[in-house]
């Protein structure tokens, strides 16, 4: 059992290591701390982005045969569905700037 645990922190720190690696080859001669910023602001992005279609989904369309990318494209259901975001949510972000319609750009 204590060979398994071995293995998994020897895994873990080759892991921790590898990603560290991506991410100073990502960062190159940017500063960490400008980098950070960037990558934060890219998390919240994608945090309100999978939020709201979440909600829009699993709460609003629930019952519907439709998913948010496909209301969104029907104008009966569009404002309906921005009043109700910002109304439960207090932000709405429109189908075609969550991250997802970006995705393919960080891939």
């Amino acid at each position: 059992m204590s060979n398994t645990n071995q293995t998994q922190q020897s895994q873990q720190a080759e892991l921790q290591k590898r990603l560290w690696k991506i991410a100073n080859d990502l960062r190159g001669n940017m500063d960490a701390n400008e980098f950070r910023n960037y990558i934060l602001s890219l998390i919240f992005y994608r945090f309100l982005s999978d939020k709201i279609e979440d909600y829009v989904n699993n709460n609003l369309l629930e019952a519907e045969s439709v998913n948010f990318i496909e209301a969104y494209e029907l104008e009966d259901y569009r404002e309906g569905i921005k009043e109700e975001a910002l109304n439960d949510l207090g932000f709405f972000l429109p189908e075609v700037k969550c991250f997802n319609a970006f995705s393919f750009f960080f891939l």
